[in-house]
C-alpha cells in the first residue's frame, strides 16, 4: 500500500514473520532529493520521526520512506504531522483487514 505526500512516499508491508516492533527502510536518491548532504539531511529527519512516532505503526509493519526534495522545504512539525497521519491511515487499514480475518 502507498501513501504518498508532496514530499514522501510511505510504503507499508506486512512483514511475513511479525517482528518485535515496526521496521524502516529509508530511501533519498540523487535524482530525487540531490547532493550528499541533502540526500543525508532527508534521511535523518525520516529517521527521527520516525524513531518519535514508531509506536503509531503497526507491529507488523515495514515502512519503505522514499525522500522527494520538497522533504527539505517544509517544516519539521508539518512532517511529522504528514507521517502521523499515514501512520493512521495504516493503522485503520491494518485493524480492518485483521477483522476481516
Amino acid at each position: 500500500r502507498r501513501r504518498q505526500p508532496a514530499s514522501i512516499s510511505v510504503h507499508e508491508e506486512t512483514a511475513p514473520k511479525p517482528p518485535d516492533q515496526a521496521r524502516v527502510c529509508v530511501i533519498a536518491s540523487t535524482a530525487a532529493v540531490g547532493a550528499a548532504v541533502a540526500r543525508n539531511r532527508a534521511k535523518r529527519r525520516l529517521r527521527e520521526i520516525f524513531r518519535h512516532h514508531q509506536t503509531q505503526v503497526p507491529v507488523d509493519c515495514d515502512l519503505l520512506l522514499i525522500a522527494r526534495a520538497a522533504l527539505l522545504n517544509w517544516p519539521y512539525v508539518e512532517l511529522e504531522k504528514k507521517f502521523s497521519e499515514a501512520c493512521g491511515h495504516i493503522s485503520s487499514q491494518s485493524q480492518s483487514q485483521s477483522e476481516r480475518k
